[in-house]
């Protein structure tokens, strides 16, 4: 097959857990959240905490200072050999997002995300409640031809809905950006928001598709969504993300074709 994906069993570039909050937090709650690294440094050696400037314009008026710094959130890392990031917990005023750029298996990300989780969340949900629940998928896959040999039906089905139609007939680089809203009711009320954004792009000679897939569950109501065990229940903040991570499978299913899918073992 002409087209590759980005590993070898598997097309995924990098994944992330997000999760929105209802209230920004304080640069208090940050210095405070700095303090849980020992329990999962082993995870994520690294931390950083970025400080930002804030402007006062009222203070230069009156001859005061006209800027103060302030912690701006908390980042927590691990490196590869190459200095790349592998994987980061970035905590920010208004969400907190795991990303993960050696992807494994959907049940090993989920553990690897929750062991850290379970430290963080508890101080947090102190100072506010979640509203948004979010999963983010980048998948590439490489063509291996002359870049302008390629063509769309060679990945994707003719007939799929998320991809405008007349990028079947060009042979250049095109982008397509679909999204929606959905009222959803499981495991409880919640509107989804789905993003499908496919580029192609190319870099050293080599022509590459990416599909960035980001899928939001909105809660009806701001939620402390606490329990990240991996116990199945409707409570759970894990049957969340795996209802997402199923509309993300469920989306490449229409998009690529059944060769592609056999070679990523989407099934």
């Amino acid at each position: 097959m002409p087209i590759q994906p980005f590993n070898q069993n598997h097309a995924i570039k990098s994944m992330a857990f997000a999760l929105e909050f209802s209230m920004e937090l304080e640069p208090a709650v940050f210095a405070e959240l700095a303090t849980l690294h020992p329990n999962f440094s082993n995870e994520l050696p690294r931390i950083e905490i970025p400080k930002i400037i804030k402007v006062n314009l009222d203070s230069a008026q009156i001859g005061g200072s006209p800027q103060s710094t302030d912690i701006g959130g908390v980042i927590f890392d691990r490196l590869m050999p190459d200095g790349r990031q592998e994987l980061a917990l970035h905590i920010r005023p208004d969400n907190i997002s795991f990303r993960c750029t050696t992807y494994s298996r959907w049940a090993d990300m989920w553990q690897r995300a929750n062991r850290v989780l379970q430290f963080v969340l508890p101080t947090i949900i102190k100072y506010t409640n979640i509203k948004a629940i979010g999963l983010q998928y980048v998948d590439r896959f490489i063509y291996e031809g002359s870049p302008n040999d390629f063509r769309a039906d060679m990945l994707f089905q003719n007939d799929t809905k998320y991809l405008a139609p007349s990028v079947f007939e060009l042979s250049n680089l095109w982008h397509s950006h679909h999204g929606y809203f959905k009222n959803e009711t499981e495991p409880h009320d919640y509107t989804l928001h789905d993003n499908i954004n496919v580029g192609v792009n190319d870099e050293n000679n080599r022509r590459f598709v990416d599909i960035d897939c980001t899928h939001r569950a909105m809660l009806t109501e701001p939620s402390d969504v606490i329990d990240t065990s991996l116990v199945d229940n409707n409570e759970n903040l894990y049957t969340y993300m795996n209802a997402l991570h199923e509309i993300n499978k469920d989306i490449l299913r229409d998009l690529l074709k059944d060769d592609v899918k056999e070679v990523i073992n989407l099934r």
